[in-house]
């Protein structure tokens, strides 16, 4: 049968634009807010407390033109880390959906009163760490309904997922990447580690027990089945713009091996892979002195610091436990009984 000339160059236009029509994702929906595909939105997810405290964690989705899977990037989970979350302002303003396959959930700040508290490590509102919090508690305070709200709302919808931190305000912290061996997950989360290019990464076993929260943002994802990885980049309550490029250059380099994005994948040469981790704490409250860094290499038995009390007088000497590399280290002068003076990774 010999086709009309309409019919024809209409089946000709169709074939050019099936791949579009067919690529082109559906509508993503999540807490009762919809985003077309090639379009992105912000929107606060509330956190409902039985103690009308309740607050809200600020997000932005970002919902490609093209099909594909879900990633997060959750920042503000301490509000005093600022380089994840300046990087998040950023990241949310120049990705393009347009270019984008599949979809981001960025998590601007989790933790909002904290960050408006400019509060290390806890919820000022009722003195929780919302990393100590996992997977939460809906009847519970104001920290773990966020940390609920984050394990039930949040992390399902992700297939990846990103915990960006950095050194708290008192922490002087050698930028790395941290990820859990732990099931299916575990060599898609070292691939991830590895693209986001930075030349520390840090591998940990992950065990969970029926019944035993698992404390963490990061392994609740993991719990969950999710391939994912913990940025730590920054410090000392100080953000610059080297941070935040940092981060959302290593980000959008990752976007790229998981096909989010389209462009090169750019791998880095050799990272150091640390496996063993210690920490040092401390046996006094007082001053604590220290010369070290970040990044130092240290030797077992060599000086660090030493602690004196609030008058000057010497309490006691630090030194290094172990051969290594100084990790991050508390880098202003107070310090209390059993706090972390120094996390190491072994050699």
């Amino acid at each position: 049968m010999r086709l009309s000339v309409p019919f024809y160059i209409f089946t000709l236009l169709l074939s050019f634009r099936a791949p579009e029509i067919f690529a082109r994702q559906a509508p993503f929906t999540i807490e009762g807010h919809q985003v077309a595909a090639g379009e992105k939105a912000s929107f606060d997810i509330p956190v409902i407390t039985a103690s009308k405290d309740s607050t809200f964690i600020p997000v932005t989705v970002i919902h490609g033109k093209n099909t594909g899977p879900v990633i997060g990037l959750i920042a503000g989970i301490h509000g005093f880390e600022y380089p994840p979350i300046m990087a998040m302002q950023q990241m949310a303003r120049e990705l393009n959906p347009a270019v984008l396959s599949g979809t981001v959930i960025i998590v601007h700040i989790a933790n909002v009163n904290a960050f408006l508290g400019r509060s290390v490590y806890y919820n000022p509102v009722d003195g929780k760490n919302l990393n100590r919090e996992f997977p939460g508690d809906n009847k519970g305070s104001q920290t773990p309904c966020i940390a609920w709200v984050l394990s039930q709302k949040i992390l399902p919808r992700c297939n990846y997922l990103v915990d960006i931190h950095a050194g708290d305000a008192p922490e002087d912290l050698h930028d790395y990447v941290g990820y859990y061996v732990y099931g299916g997950q575990t060599d898609k989360a070292r691939q991830m580690a590895e693209a986001l290019g930075f030349d520390w990464i840090m591998k940990s076993e992950a065990s969970f027990v029926n019944g035993v929260p698992t404390l963490y943002c990061s392994k609740e994802a993991v719990r969950q089945g999710i391939p994912t990885v913990a940025i730590e980049c920054g410090g000392l309550g100080n953000v610059s713009t080297a941070e935040v490029t940092k981060i959302n250059s290593g980000l959008l380099n990752l976007m790229r091996s998981l096909q989010f994005l389209p462009g090169k994948v750019e791998m880095p040469n050799h990272p150091l892979e640390i496996t063993k981790r210690s920490s040092l704490n401390s046996e006094y409250t007082g001053i604590f002195y220290s010369d070290c860094r970040s990044g130092q290499l240290i030797s077992k038995g060599m000086k660090l610091g030493y602690i004196t009390d609030f008058k000057g007088n010497l309490l006691t000497d630090i030194y290094s436990p172990i051969d290594g590399f100084i990790v991050y280290q508390i880098a202003t002068p107070p310090v209390n009984k059993g706090e972390i003076l120094f996390s190491f990774g072994a050699l």
